[in-house]
């Protein structure tokens, strides 16, 4: 995409100002020339700019530039404690080697060193030897005890309820609101469709069942040992796959804050169930053996990695196989409330906010997905909250 000449020269002076490794570059008046700047199209919270250094001598010579973008979802999200705490995990997870090294941060900006990656396709997603180190990856994530520590500095004890608690405040100013312009906002063609969505997200106003449902959903919160630093928005645009080994790395930590483990696992599940942007159940889905695989290794991972370093189960350690027949059904129940919990973010999300423009954006079909997962939502709540 093209970039003014304007916006060029200011991204290269935050660069040869704050990036040390480029600060060679500040005297130079050939910089134009030696840095090539870039804008990433992409439908995203931050504005992705790239920078390329011609310059043999300047490394890293390629850098990653982030902004974050007023969009859809503002009216939901506070935008600057998003920031805060993306640039705090990027940068703790940085500085272990498990996400891309961070150069800067200021309130409106972060830069990273790039690193030669793709991101993972849902195709990805049926490759058992993909699955298997995914599944490492979010278990380290879980149970990085001084992640979870510095958070918690950060933030407070402060979960994914306490957020989806926030949303619904806005959702019930905003969702009347949108309701009331569905006629004029939403193609004719999918009127019907946006009707039976309102008709169904009613549901989702009223206190009590949401109150009712959100605390059963959450049960698992209650212990402190079920609580992890949860990235709540594992879709296959925020997992890199390294070029240089083919290892994985966990980005975008926007939405994230406490939760229990399975609630990752389960948002991952749904995506692989559904596409939002052509609004169909997708037919090609991981089947259950997949899914105990996956689990079992995260489970196994936790097991070599951590319960077998831990103080706490020192004494009456139980072996593997003990284990794994011990926590892979209450892994299981976990994440079947989280692929409702995480149906519940979505569809409150986008009732949260005050118009259809976010329908606009990713494609009207969205508007299907949205009636079938509050379906599920209302059908989970009959069978097991009332």
């Amino acid at each position: 995409m093209s970039i003014s000449q304007e916006e060029k020269l200011n991204i290269i002076e935050l660069i040869v100002e704050n990036v040390k490794e480029w600060e060679s570059l500040k005297n130079d008046k050939n910089n134009l020339n030696n840095i090539i700047i870039e804008k990433m199209n992409v439908i995203s919270a931050n504005k992705v700019i790239f920078a390329d250094c011609c310059n043999d001598s300047i490394v890293p010579r390629r850098l990653v530039l982030k902004f974050p973008l007023v969009n859809i979802f503002s009216a939901v999200f506070n935008l600057e404690e998003q920031k805060i705490v993306n640039d705090f995990v990027s940068d703790f997870r940085g500085k272990l080697g498990l996400n891309p090294r961070v150069l800067y941060i200021d309130k409106n900006s972060r830069i990273d060193e790039f690193v030669e990656c793709t991101t993972l396709s849902k195709n990805d997603y049926f490759d058992e030897s993909i699955m298997l180190n995914l599944s490492e990856a979010l278990c380290e994530l879980h149970h990085n005890v001084e992640l979870k520590k510095q958070y918690s500095l950060l933030r407070g004890k402060y979960t994914l309820k306490h957020r989806l608690i926030d949303m619904h405040k806005i959702y019930k100013m905003n969702f009347p609101i949108r309701k009331s312009v569905t006629n004029e906002q939403v193609d004719i063609a999918y009127q019907s469709f946006a009707f039976e969505s309102n008709r169904l997200m009613e549901r989702l106003l009223d206190d009590q069942f949401f109150t009712n449902l959100l605390n059963h959903l959450t049960q698992d919160l209650e212990n402190e040992e079920n609580i992890v630093f949860s990235h709540n928005d594992l879709s296959v645009t925020n997992v890199l796959k390294l070029k240089k080994d083919n290892s994985l790395m966990i980005i975008d930590f926007d939405g994230s804050n406490l939760c229990f483990k399975g609630y990752d696992i389960g948002y991952t599940f749904n995506s692989l169930e559904y596409d939002i942007v052509k609004g169909i159940a997708i037919e090609n889905q991981l089947n259950n053996e997949q899914k105990l695989k996956f689990i079992r290794n995260y489970l196994t991972f936790y097991y070599n990695h951590f319960y077998l370093q831990s103080s706490q189960f020192t004494q009456n350690q139980l072996d593997l196989e003990t284990y794994l027949n011990i926590q892979i059904p209450i892994l299981i129940e976990q994440i079947k409330k989280g692929q409702i919990l995480s149906r519940l973010f979505i569809v409150i999300m986008f009732g949260a906010t005050n118009d259809w423009n976010a329908f606009k954006l990713i494609g009207n079909e969205a508007i299907k997905i949205q009636i079938l997962l509050t379906q599920q939502i209302i059908t989970y709540y009959e069978q097991n909250c009332i």
